[in-house]
């Protein structure tokens, strides 16, 4: 399967960063950090331009983050936390636990 990308264009630079390297993207005071498996990106984007251009593997989780579910490895629903590839754990918003743990659920069913 061929490798799926997205571009960005980013204080003068044009970003292609492979989405399977991406393990969430994260807004916070105006700064958009792409949390990568080699290194973190910065851009201005917003997390609602952002969700139209990401494939259907990235859930939001809350109203600052967008996770790759592929990095996802563990989902705690008491404490509403997941656990990531790289052993960050994000907090999930009451509103969205239900839905990212049948999303979760569905993909992995498909996959």
């Amino acid at each position: 399967m061929a490798t799926e990308y997205i571009v960005l264009e980013c204080d003068q630079k044009i970003l292609k960063l492979a989405v399977d390297d991406i393990y969430y993207i994260h807004h916070q005071q105006g700064l958009t950090t792409f949390v990568l498996s080699q290194s973190d990106k910065i851009c201005h984007k917003s997390l609602s331009e952002l969700e139209n251009l990401l494939p259907s593997t990235f859930i939001r989780i809350n109203r600052n983050c967008i996770v790759n579910h592929l990095a996802i490895t563990e989902i705690n629903k008491k404490e509403r936390k997941i656990l990531l590839v790289n052993n960050e754990r994000l907090t999930v918003s009451h509103r969205n636990i239900k839905s990212i743990t049948e999303a979760i659920r569905t993909m992995a069913i498909n996959a």
